[in-house]
């Protein structure tokens, strides 16, 4: 990359709602934890009342699986972040003022969620020096996923993710929560790069 270790690295884990990073990223987050790279998760909404009560124990118990200890949770409203962009773009701004980010994970630019939008957006605008990566959530798809980047997994990254997504125990009845899926979502990802497992990304923005 730029010379810069890996166990160096400041990674900012942007998730519109509890649970989104950890679906789209999670095994790579978990393999970043295990190299040494220092890992920030952002949860904008906890997704009330979908994702119920406990979803921030949930999603605390699932960061702590991934290796992922430091943890903000900023409170908007599920479905209303599109009423809050300015102050969003702010507070991302001084995230990029007061720390030094080397990569960020954001949904992928094709996702439809308006929530997942804003997050993107305004995140494209507050690190746009900086590398992004958009993470792919299939069921927020229309149409083709613009997969470009791809971050091959281990045994242990794979179950790590889905030990984590069992954490959301409010959660369980969706399909892709279920080992089953996290793993053939995985197993495509690694076939199309000519690995066994593997998480693909929207390269938006990146420096070598």
């Amino acid at each position: 990359m730029d010379g810069k270790p890996l166990d160096q690295w400041h990674v900012l884990a942007l998730s519109p709602h509890t649970d989104d990073a950890e679906l789209g990223s999670g095994g790579t987050l978990a393999q970043f934890s295990r190299l040494g790279a220092h890992v920030t998760y952002i949860a904008f909404s906890r997704a009330e009342p979908a994702h119920g009560e406990d979803s921030l124990e949930e999603c605390k118990l699932a960061l702590k699986v991934l290796g992922v200890s430091d943890i903000q949770f900023w409170g908007y409203s599920v479905r209303y972040l599109d009423e809050h962009r300015q102050k969003i773009l702010d507070r991302l701004i001084h995230l990029r003022d007061s720390m030094r980010v080397d990569l960020v994970f954001v949904p992928a630019r094709y996702d439809v969620h308006q929530d997942h939008r804003v997050v993107t957006t305004e995140s494209i605008r507050a690190f746009k020096k900086t590398r992004i990566l958009g993470y792919d959530l299939p069921w927020n798809t229309v149409g083709e996923s613009r997969l470009d980047l791809f971050v091959p997994l281990c045994e242990s990254d794979v179950q790590q993710k889905e030990q984590a997504l069992s954490c959301y125990t409010g959660q369980q009845g969706r399909s892709f929560f279920e080992s089953d899926t996290v793993r053939a979502i995985a197993r495509f990802r690694g076939e199309q790069c000519g690995e066994q497992y593997a998480e693909g990304f929207e390269c938006i923005r990146w420096k070598l």
